[in-house]
């Protein structure tokens, strides 16, 4: 009997290149800060193997590209909550932000991007899945690099009431136009002036859209062009009462 539905479709596809695409710009970051050491502390055999991370990095970089650029007109998209385990954890929301700036850090520095924070001493603790925070803020960072100017700033704020954290993350960037804000979260919507400019398969606001909803949240953004864009998420907090 022939199986049916045994090869991931064109959507998985394109989901899996967005996916893998921050963790790799991550990875390809940290290898070049290797060979700009100013200091020439590490030998030769090091710099040769950071060498290749870039090298191979690059090549896997174009290949997700390609991918991506052959999904821009399939219409739906399987969302990643479906494969998420019900089961809650609790987690620390601060260290998740903590740990994406880190992340970040390497795709900001070859922008000369500054990266300021307000974020407590204290932990936050709400409950969900932290693989799902991390993709959140792994893509709104990645996108308040991608789309700011060299030399530009991101400011990011966590504050809490007694009921809900938020989270806010505004760039310095170039900005969506009104008319588009409303349309930003549909999967593979892309804003036609930035599509020469900036590679993207307009997946990862989508993502970000439908993990917030899985963690019983709600995600906004504020922007206008040439005034870089604010986008925020709420969370309720760890045994708050509605």
């Amino acid at each position: 009997m022939r199986q049916q539905n045994s090869l991931p479709t064109k959507q998985t596809w394109s989901f899996i290149s967005h996916e893998m695409r921050t963790p790799l710009n991550s990875i390809l970051g940290y290898a070049q800060m290797m060979l700009d050491d100013p200091q020439h502390e590490l030998p030769e055999v090091q710099l040769a193997r950071a060498s290749a991370i870039i090298r191979a990095g690059r090549s896997l970089q174009e290949l997700l590209n390609s991918v991506s650029r052959q999904e821009l007109t399939i219409p739906e998209l399987p969302m990643p909550n479906k494969g998420l385990q019900a089961q809650e954890e609790e987690f620390d929301l601060v260290t998740s932000i903590r740990s994406a700036i880190e992340l970040i850090g390497p795709a900001a520095r070859q922008k000369n991007i500054k990266i300021h924070h307000a974020l407590p001493d204290e932990s936050i603790f709400v409950a969900g899945k932290a693989v799902a925070i991390d993709h959140i803020l792994l893509n709104l960072l990645d996108n308040a690099v991608k789309y700011n100017r060299d030399n530009g700033s991101i400011a990011i704020t966590c504050e809490k009431n007694r009921r809900v954290v938020t989270v806010t993350v505004e760039d310095s960037g170039i900005g969506i136009p009104e008319e588009k804000l409303a349309h930003i979260f549909k999967p593979f919507y892309r804003i036609e002036d930035a599509k020469d400019d900036y590679k993207g398969s307009g997946i990862g606001l989508a993502v970000v859209r439908e993990l917030a909803s899985f963690l019983n949240g709600t995600i906004g953004v504020e922007s206008s062009v040439h005034n870089g864009s604010t986008f925020w998420f709420a969370l309720p907090l760890k045994n708050s009462t509605s």
